[in-house]
């Protein structure tokens, strides 16, 4: 029997429950997001809740979340884990029912990591004097050339690197040939025959496989080797699980892939670089064929079994092998250069014939086995080898034309050639052959006597074969005038052997007060030399409310010479060369403090370097030109400043500023002190980050650095040594990302982890800046300086995509 009022008054109910129903899922929003630390991972079991309500739940094992609310304007999501900094996050709801924040980055406690690094046999890295840690994320996001990892050292204090095209980098006063890189405890050599930055290929690590950072500028520990300027170590990642990422770009590409099968981990990088796009903006027109490709692998096997690792002892054997291939060939054709004042303008052509080309091949190895006895008791041993093959050949030729430039505006022939006042050609020829094999053996142990007392020693030996083969003539002919400027043709062989030993010991004597020196013995077969180094670091934190640390350093810094420092510009060896010397006194202040709610720091230093047995150098591009004899004094004074921190919530930006002076004085010339070549009086350096607000994944990186110009003067002629100074180098390097993160459902989120993309804008103000200059004589024999400029404004497109599990 059918009831129509009681059908109808069944349906109104149910109507308005569904009502009801409809009612509460319009008000919620559902808000998700991926966790992950500065190195990509993900993170899983962190708690997320709305701090209003209290209500949340906790992440995945892929670092995903999914937190409902009923909030309508906006909220506040609370993020907690153990070993994590805690972090609270606003979101400004747009009102759609489903919102995705996109990746989150959480840091690492700093208790947590002082807690590591302390089990590990290392130092609490704040009381080293002139030490700075950089997060491995910040290098794959900054704007640069090629994504190169030394560029974000320049916009440290203290380092300069005035070349775009380079990997290399000068420090307080030193050049690049005066910096330690260490990767996992291995020593990195660079190529020795480049000489002009476009021929470069990229430093050898590798920013997919970097898991540590840490650069000294000066006055580092006993347990580093000898150089004047500073030390970089690298530590590259022990893979817990399967990760891979493939980046595509307009300069090159990069791939990687990491994993772990049981007790062995893999760890494998190829990089390839294109800078031919770039070259084409050089003032030398031509056709440039640059090929620069690399692999780097890491392999490792843990033999402990899960007993003795309870009982804090480990096993663990490791090999990293590399292998660098450079291919540099241009075929220059013409050059036009607009150069002098605004009063006297000149103008140079230059027509080429001829071909560069430039091989370098570069293997490195190292086998390293570790061993920890006890918790208190680890030890060392590394095996290296290294092999460089280099070769030179270039045949070019050039006539040019010097002309006057009329120079006055709103009259006949404005910006033209008025009349020549000078021809001529150059002409360079080489036959250049360099092969080193270099054969290592080290041992380091480090000894935690109790938690106030560490030691650490250990030993290095190295064998050397060196074999060179340097021809390379260039001549100028100047109306009928010629006139060699070089002209070498010698065969050099050497073989030798270095012996080095260190121990340091590192003690807690209050509190307060950190003590750490050690000592470090070499010798070189080759000159005989034995050579001392003591050091010495203090770390006093007072007793007040604000978080200050103030640190001492002194030391003696050793640079035993390498084969450039030894070949003179006629290419003789002087095989009695003694070590370049140093003694370093730093003076550091260390300021943690609070700011909008998060955490800042503000370091400076004031520093000296007195230097003897100093070999005086002449700087070409990159190319340094050696004196070859411990003929000068020197000195460097200066003082570092560097703020870092969060200026905007959850990206870490800083910013730098190194004020410098340095001067040396050549025995015998009765000049007295001059400025050395690397003289760069101020440099700044910023790194900054932004995003949109409530869009974290959207993001903008900037990349600023200024420097002072370098000093220069004409070749050979020692009266007028570094006696101009060059414009100031000004470089802004700007890039727009945007970072996609996909539901597990979905077809890319099984796929792809993240798909990262950016659009960067390197030289934005399109700064001419000078690198070197071209000595060109006229009919009356006067000589012009004729600016070397780097690149122009370049627009460049990244695309990284990562997996993992």
């Amino acid at each position: 029997m059918n009831c129509p009022l009681l059908s109808i008054k069944y349906t109104a109910v149910l109507s308005f429950l569904l009502l009801f129903a409809c009612n509460l899922l319009l008000a919620q929003t559902s808000i998700k997001g991926r966790l992950t630390d500065e190195e990509g991972n993900a993170i899983e079991l962190v708690a997320v809740a709305d701090m209003a309500t209290g209500k949340g739940g906790v992440s995945d094992a892929k670092g995903f979340f999914n937190l409902k609310t009923e909030a309508k304007d906006s909220l506040t999501i609370r993020l907690r884990i153990l070993g994590f900094e805690p972090l609270d996050l606003p979101i400004r709801l747009n009102g759609t029912p489903l919102m995705d924040i996109g990746t989150i980055t959480m840091k690492k406690s700093a208790q947590m990591l002082r807690e590591v690094n302390i089990n590990s046999g290392e130092i609490n890295q704040r009381n080293q004097v002139s030490t700075y840690s950089i997060q491995s994320q910040s290098v794959k996001l900054l704007p640069s050339t090629f994504g190169d990892f030394t560029k974000i050292l320049a916009t440290l204090p203290g380092v300069s690197a005035s070349n775009e095209l380079s990997n290399q980098y000068a420090v307080r006063g030193g050049n690049f040939d005066e910096n330690l890189v260490y990767v996992n405890d291995m020593l990195v050599y660079r190529p020795q025959l480049v000489r002009a930055g476009q021929q470069e290929g990229l430093s050898f690590i590798n920013p997919d496989l970097v898991e540590g950072i840490s650069f000294s500028a000066g006055g580092w520990q006993a347990r580093y080797g000898d150089k004047l300027s500073s030390v970089l170590d690298i530590r590259y990642k022990r893979p817990t699980s399967f990760k891979a990422s493939l980046t595509v770009g307009l300069l090159g590409g990069a791939s990687h892939v990491e994993g772990k099968e049981g007790r062995f981990t893999y760890l494998m990088g190829f990089r390839h670089k294109r800078s031919q796009y770039l070259l084409n903006t050089l003032e030398t027109e031509g056709e440039y064929l640059p090929q620069f490709s690399d692999f780097q692998a890491l392999l490792a096997y843990d033999f402990s079994s899960q007993k003795a690792r309870k009982e804090g002892k480990e096993t663990r054997l490791e090999f990293l092998s590399s292998y660098a291939r450079n291919r540099y060939l241009v075929l220059p054709q013409s050059r036009e250069s607009t150069f002098g004042t605004v009063n006297q303008t000149f103008r140079l052509f230059i027509g080429y014939l001829g071909r560069e080309e430039m091989n370098y091949d570069t293997y490195q190895n190292g086998l390293k086995l570790s061993h920890r006895f006890s918790k208190k008791l680890k030890t060392d041993w590394m095996a290296s080898y290294m092999r460089a093959t280099e070769r030179e050949y270039f045949d070019v030729e050039g006539g040019y034309r010097l002309c006057d430039v009329n120079s006055n505006f709103g009259t006949p022939g404005f910006n033209e050639c008025i009349s020549t006042i000078g021809v001529g050609s150059i002409y360079n020829h080489a036959r250049n052959k360099f092969d080193a094999e270099i054969v290592g053996l080290a041992n380091r142990t480090y000894w935690d006597i109790s938690p106030k007392h560490q030691i650490e020693a250990g030993y290095y030996v190295q064998q050397e074969v060196v074999n060179d083969r340097f021809k390379e003539y260039s001549f100028l002919d100047s109306s009928d005038f010629v006139r060699f400027i070089d002209r070498v043709r010698e065969d050099n062989d050497l073989q030798s052997q270095r012996y080095d030993t260190y121990v340091q010991h590192h003690v807690v004597l209050t509190d307060r007060l950190d003590l750490n020196y050690g000592l470090r013995i070499g010798y070189w077969s080759l000159n005989r030399q034995w050579l001392w180094s003591p050091r010495l670091q203090l770390a006093y934190k007072p007793e007040w409310r604000k978080d200050f640390l103030f640190k001492f350093s002194a030391g003696v810094y050793r640079q035993p010479p390498f084969f450039r420092e030894m070949r003179d510009r006629s290419g003789q060896i002087n095989k009695n060369l003694k070590a370049q010397s140093s003694a370093h006194f730093i003076l550091a202040s260390d300021y943690n403090f609070k700011l909008w709610g998060r955490s800042f720091k503000f370091l400076a230093e004031g520093y000296f370097k007195y230097l003897w047995d100093v070999v005086p150098f002449d700087q070409e591009n990159i190319r340094l030109r050696y004196f070859a004899a411990n003929m000068a004094r020197a000195y460097a004074v200066g003082s570092d400043f560097r703020v870092s921190g969060d200026f905007i919530k959850g990206a870490e930006s800083w910013f730098s500023m190194g004020i410098l002076s340095t001067k040396e004085d050549i025995e015998g010339d009765s000049i007295g002190f001059v400025r050395r070549p690397t003289d760069q009086r101020l440099n700044l350096g910023i790194f900054f980050q932004d995003y949109i607000p409530g869009q974290p994944t959207l993001r903008v990186y900037l990349n600023l650095v200024y420097s002072t110009g370098l000093p220069f003067g004409p070749p050979n002629a020692t009266r007028f040594r570094n006696f101009f100074t060059a414009p100031a180098y000004r470089r802004v390097d700007i890039g727009f990302s945007k970072l996609l993160s996909f539901g597990e459902g979905s077809w890319l989120g099984r796929q792809f982890e993240t798909v990262w993309i950016g659009i960067e804008v390197l030289n934005l103000i399109g700064a001419e800046n000078v690198i070197s200059y071209l000595w060109i004589r006229d009919f009356e024999n006067r000589q012009f300086a004729v600016p070397n400029t780097l690149s122009q404004r370049f627009f460049n497109l990244r695309i990284i995509a990562r997996v993992g599990k």
